[in-house]
């Protein structure tokens, strides 16, 4: 497929109320502060911090403010990130985690989008999103978790031993859609502990859907080559338009479960092609916020605009009013 560069025209509309700080660890970027940590300390809640992209890592921290930090170009790295239990509510997109991101007991309401994690240790969340995420390593204690939604991300299983999923501890009430998971062919995606009142729905998964560990659960419109109860009615679970004993049809894979630099979009009219629950494919590339392709940089890598002009339209604002302001941004897909 051919690349496409798509010139944007995005508008944002800002509460007055809440600050905008930058932050740049580089002499080529003029910022506010120059580490995460330092402009997270200053922040107020909801408060916005825009991270500029650049040759080396920021430090890790502890995340205790519900704050939006928002990369502003692929490549923005930080060491680790921990989740502290105050937060509530609050964004991270963009970002690069090298290490560990670790949520806390009882932190809850974050959103994760646009990034690239290494190992997630979720102990007890509540009501975290995921969204265009790609998944390098383990997820651990999703199953002290509850009502966790994980939609259009990309799992990649670490080794040809392991799933991506370990530890779960009885998952409560998560929700997968439309996400991929690479992994091994003999692999067991649900193989440690159990898992109850899941909902999982338009997902690809590469290696064993064995489902004699989840209960009351609801499997709807998945793809995978191997079914333990291709009925799905064991445990009280139900579900329907199940693509099972079929493979899907990528435009470009090599086989390898542990690469990502393929095209992993279905081949149109092949199982799965608009069969999800929706109509639109199944797996990464489908449902309401598909699978941003950035082959530019070697691997689905989920990218963010690029902003090469913007311009406030005012600039006296009221108290308590909205900011608006305009800004001219490339995209990259595919």
């Amino acid at each position: 497929m051919n690349k496409l560069i798509v010139l944007a025209m995005l508008a944002f509309t800002i509460p007055a109320s809440a600050t905008i700080i930058t932050v740049s660890n580089t002499t080529n970027t003029a910022a506010m502060q120059v580490e995460i940590v330092d402009a997270v300390a200053i922040a107020n809640p909801f408060d916005t911090i825009l991270v500029s992209p650049s040759g080396q890592s920021y430090d890790g921290f502890q995340l205790s403010k519900n704050v939006h930090i928002i990369a502003t170009g692929t490549g923005t790295h930080i060491d680790y990130l921990n989740i502290g239990t105050a937060v509530t509510g609050g964004s991270i997109q963009g970002l690069i985690i090298n290490g560990n991101l670790n949520a806390d007991i009882n932190s809850s309401g974050l959103l994760v989008k646009n990034c690239q994690l290494a190992n997630v240790y979720l102990f007890y969340m509540n009501n975290y999103l995921f969204i265009n995420n790609q998944f390098n390593g383990y997820v651990e204690d999703i199953g002290q978790s509850g009502g966790c939604i994980f939609s259009n991300n990309v799992f990649i299983a670490p080794s040809a031993i392991y799933s991506p999923f370990q530890s779960p501890n009885s998952s409560n009430s998560s929700t997968f859609t439309n996400n991929l998971f690479i992994m091994a062919p003999a692999l067991n995606l649900f193989s440690n502990h159990d898992y109850y009142n899941m909902t999982f729905q338009n997902n690809i998964v590469m290696g064993i859907m064995n489902i004699d560990n989840c209960f009351t659960s609801s499997f709807n419109n998945n793809i995978a080559a191997s079914w333990t109860d291709p009925t799905v009615t064991i445990n009280g679970n139900v579900g329907t338009g199940n693509f099972i004993g079929e493979s899907p049809v990528f435009v470009d894979y090599d086989g390898s479960f542990q690469t990502s630099d393929d095209n992993m979009q279905l081949v149109d009219g092949t199982p799965g092609d608009n069969g999800g629950t929706d109509g639109s494919d199944i797996g990464p590339f489908g449902g309401s916020e598909p699978f941003t392709f950035t082959s530019q940089y070697g691997t689905y890598i989920p990218g963010l605009p690029y902003v090469t002009y913007m311009q406030l339209d005012q600039l006296i604002v009221p108290v308590n009013s909205s900011v608006q302001m305009q800004a001219t941004g490339t995209i990259i897909t595919e």
